[in-house]
This record gives C-alpha cells, sequence and structure tokens, in this order.
C-alpha cells in the first residue's frame, strides 16, 4: 500500500497536478511515512482505494491511496 500524491495546493491555488514533479516524489515520501493515517483511512473506508486530504507544511495535498 502506498500513497500517490497527485495535487498540490498553496490556498486555493493549484501548484501542480499530476506525478512528475520532483515536489511530488517528496511529498509521496512524506505521505508514506504517515503509515498509520493511511491504514486508519482505509479501515474507515472499508479498505476501498480513495482520496485521503492531508496538509503537508501549510499545503493541501490530496493522496491517493493505491495498493
Amino acid at each position: 500500500m502506498k500513497a500517490r500524491v497527485y495535487a498540490v495546493y498553496d490556498g486555493d491555488d493549484c501548484l501542480f497536478v499530476g506525478n512528475t514533479c520532483e515536489v511530488a516524489r517528496y511529498l509521496e515520501r512524506s505521505v508514506n511515512s504517515l503509515y498509520s493515517s493511511i491504514s486508519h483511512y482505509k479501515k474507515k473506508h472499508d479498505g476501498k482505494t480513495g482520496e485521503m486530504p492531508i496538509v503537508f507544511h501549510g499545503r493541501k495535498t490530496l493522496a491517493r491511496i493505491e495498493e
């Protein structure tokens, strides 16, 4: 299981979408370190793949949970 970051926002302004940016890779590593949060999210949603909004260094980040 891992989190794939696919959009990062600064306020309501989207900084980037997709997974080609180095910042996205850095955020992914950081998000993946939040294993307990991801596990809790998956249990809460019956193990389904979905989206998990988080705040990372003051920026709203959407992480897609993948198997």
